[in-house]
């Protein structure tokens, strides 16, 4: 485990390794259009070995899925922009007074964060350590998934939306400030725990709500790029906590199964009426003991923990 006296951007690119070391991109499969590939959906998934490899360095692997997520139906043409650029339109009638809120937000929403969990740069170092690594995490899951769909900003269909804020230069789906938001709010509901890390978690979760929405009042994105967002984040803020507080997995063949909440939740992104209404279905797996154990994430967490212990 690292040391606490370590320069934390060093314990930052190890925890960072640590975590990415079993998770992996896959596209669930692709439609043929004109001789063409099309993007059905992609997923995330977490591989862990079952077995130690042997003298000839093999072993046995397992994956299993972390979150998928199903791209919009685009096979109606335009149909699914144009339903949700009514909302971008609707939701613009809140930019003057949501414009502060729009500016603070567009770097990490610490400040945020910070007046709710009350989190402060002493007190809590560690903390502010693992909502680093969250950050980082919920941004390449969601870049990588903004890649797989390259679906269009709302400026690219109409000058009207004229977007108060910069529109960035990559993909719309899923929007990345939700996954992050949303990400850091599971995150500290884990990780304060008990009666005040839920209704911590109330407000937090409330507040990533209108940190998404705020860049659908900005136009830079539309809604279903939120509840994308959302669904992401909240798993990987989920996935980010189990792995990092679970124990080392036993050796022994006896012992129980260790059930991890971000088990192959799978979502369906759709509009079918004009009104936008995702269809979600969470399915749990089979409970399942990680193959190996995480120390310098274990180790952290455990730090970040004892901030929160005392009174």
């Amino acid at each position: 485990a690292p040391r606490a006296n370590w320069e934390p951007l060093i314990r930052f690119n190890v925890c960072l390794l640590e975590l990415m070391s079993n998770v992996a991109f896959e596209y669930v499969d692709s439609a043929a259009t004109s001789g063409a590939k099309t993007v059905v959906g992609a997923r995330l998934v977490h591989i862990s070995r079952t077995q130690d490899p042997g003298a000839a360095g093999t072993g046995t692997y397992a994956s299993q899925s972390i979150v998928e997520l199903i791209r919009p139906d685009s096979s109606t043409g335009m149909d699914v922009y144009h339903r949700q650029l009514k909302w971008l339109f609707h939701w613009a009638k809140q930019r003057e007074d949501r414009a502060s809120e729009i500016l603070t937000q567009l770097v990490p929403q610490t400040p945020f964060w910070s007046a709710v969990a009350n989190l402060q740069p002493t007190r809590n170092k560690f903390t502010h350590e693992l909502i680093e690594l969250t950050l980082a995490f919920a941004s390449m899951g969601a870049m990588r998934f903004k890649h797989a769909f390259n679906m269009p900003r709302p400026v690219a269909f109409t000058a009207k939306i004229q977007p108060m804020v910069p529109t960035p230069e990559h993909s719309a789906l899923p929007s990345g400030h939700a996954t992050e938001a949303c990400a850091v709010a599971h995150l500290l509901t884990r990780l304060i725990g008990g009666a005040n890390g839920t209704a911590v978690g109330a407000q937090l979760k409330a507040l990533a709500a209108r940190i998404a929405i705020n860049r659908t009042v900005a136009g830079v994105h539309y809604p279903m790029d939120s509840t994308a967002g959302r669904i992401l984040g909240a798993t990987l803020g989920e996935y980010l906590a189990s792995i990092c507080s679970k124990a080392p997995a036993s050796t022994s063949s006896s012992a129980p199964p260790q059930s991890l909440p971000w088990h192959d939740r799978k979502f369906e992104l759709a509009d079918p009426d004009g009104d936008f209404q995702p269809q979600t279905a969470l399915v749990d797996g089979s409970p399942h003991t990680p193959g190996s154990s995480k120390p310098v994430l274990n180790w952290l967490w455990d730090q970040a923990r004892l901030e929160w212990s005392g009174p």
